[in-house]
């Protein structure tokens, strides 16, 4: 562009590899993919929105059948985050509750 070539015309430093610009800003509510906003959409009509969890686990103090899970979600569709620390049983039944709420892809 004329901006970049009247930067490194008055540039002290002439060894400029190659020209940088702008080209597009990318913010949680840009769409990523042609159709991720039907995607989008669809998936707030039916209440089933994309995420992308982690879960760590570590041993309850004392009791053998406690376990102590932390959670975290990140929305695909609109960059929100939320996340938890909760004990759960040996066999993990708040954990799969969680899980068959959220439906992560």
């Amino acid at each position: 562009s004329n901006a970049a070539a009247a930067r490194k015309a008055t540039s002290k430093d002439k060894a400029v590899i190659c020209e940088r610009e702008l080209i597009k800003v990318i913010s949680k509510g840009t769409a990523a993919e042609d159709d991720a906003v039907e995607t989008a959409a669809q998936a707030t009509a039916t209440g089933q929105e994309n995420c992308i969890v982690a879960l760590c686990e570590k041993e309850g103090s004392g009791d053998s059948n406690v376990v102590i899970i932390g959670l975290c979600c990140v929305s695909a569709a609109n960059g929100s985050v939320a996340f938890t620390e909760y004990e759960d049983d040996a066999l993990h039944s708040k954990t799969e509750t969680l899980l068959a709420v959220l439906q992560p892809q």
